[in-house]
């Protein structure tokens, strides 16, 4: 499991947690080690992402107050489905041009 540094010290069994590296006091990490953490970094970054594009439908981004709380990982699957649609849809779609991205047309 791809943590941050939050879950140091965190145990589970059947479990591998890959945690970015800490920088010792008075010292200063490798080049390795800063590679490590930068890679974890831009992988954590899409992860959060995909997590805010998922929540921008509010009946999952608030507090869940059903009755019924078996629906919540219906609901919860639904809002990922959602997601995925948007993502992918061809309106959607980039062309790198230069510098900057700019909109495909599609007329």
């Amino acid at each position: 499991m791809w943590a941050d540094l939050g879950y140091l010290g965190y145990e589970a069994p059947n479990l591998t947690l890959f945690l970015p590296h800490k920088k010792p006091k008075g010292k200063q990490l490798s080049d390795s080690e800063k590679q490590q953490n930068t890679q974890l970094a831009k992988e954590r970054v899409c992860n959060e992402h995909t997590m805010r594009g998922i929540k921008r439908l509010r009946i999952v981004q608030n507090p869940l107050r059903l009755c019924a709380y078996k629906w919540a990982d219906n609901l919860f699957k639904n809002a990922c489905g959602i997601h995925n649609f948007r993502v992918r849809s061809p309106l959607r779609a980039y062309a790198h041009s230069g510098a900057h991205v700019s909109k495909l047309n599609f007329n």
